[in-house]
């Protein structure tokens, strides 16, 4: 059994879980907060949550893919959220974030709802993972969330229990992680312990 299971520091109970779902619903309804960071798109639920702002479901897919290292994707709707992470939507927002990120962009260039997934992938690395567009001398907030110590300790178990799992260091070893009482699955290479 290679189940490993980490816990959030802090208590889910549903009176919190019912708090923060309308906190968020209350952000979702700020004009700028009321379609996506990326594309316009109307009614995002999703969220970047080291960035702090909205963004829509194919949106999401695309943060997803640049590494947790750039973007971490939660769900408005389906996923439990820490205290700090909601107070750090709080601060923040599409409209503060767009400050940053989009400085220096002419929003002629920015994808719509419409514009191809190539397209909009492309515009949402440069973006976030090459700041093309960053405001010059803008310091980049960022989250500090019980996910990074979770990470690190998950990392830690991952190290500790690797040569059992397996000694072909090429195949993928699967990391079954409890966070915030949500059932996910991480797929670990090897490079996941280089220091």
């Amino acid at each position: 059994n290679h189940n490993l299971f980490t816990m959030s520091r802090f208590k889910n109970t549903p009176e919190l879980n019912k708090k923060h779902t309308a906190i968020l619903n209350t952000l979702l309804t700020q004009p700028d907060n009321k379609v996506c960071a990326d594309c316009n798109a109307k009614g995002p639920r999703w969220a970047s949550i080291n960035h702090g702002c909205f963004i829509c479901i194919r949106c999401s897919g695309i943060h997803r893919n640049l590494g947790v290292h750039i973007s971490k994707v939660r769900s408005t709707t389906l996923d439990t959220w820490a205290p700090e992470t909601i107070e750090f939507m709080q601060q923040n927002g599409n409209a503060l974030v767009n400050s940053r990120f989009e400085a220096k962009l002419d929003q002629s260039q920015k994808p719509t709802e419409n514009t191809d997934d190539r397209r909009t992938e492309e515009f949402i690395r440069a973006k976030y993972e090459h700041r093309r567009w960053y405001a010059d001398g803008a310091s980049s907030p960022a989250l500090e969330e019980e996910d990074d110590e979770e990470d690190t300790h998950a990392r830690e178990l991952v190290f500790k229990t690797y040569n059992k799992v397996t000694m072909d260091e090429e195949k993928d070893v699967f990391v079954y992680l409890w966070r915030d009482n949500c059932a996910l699955w991480h797929q670990v290479r090897p490079t996941f312990f280089e220091v």
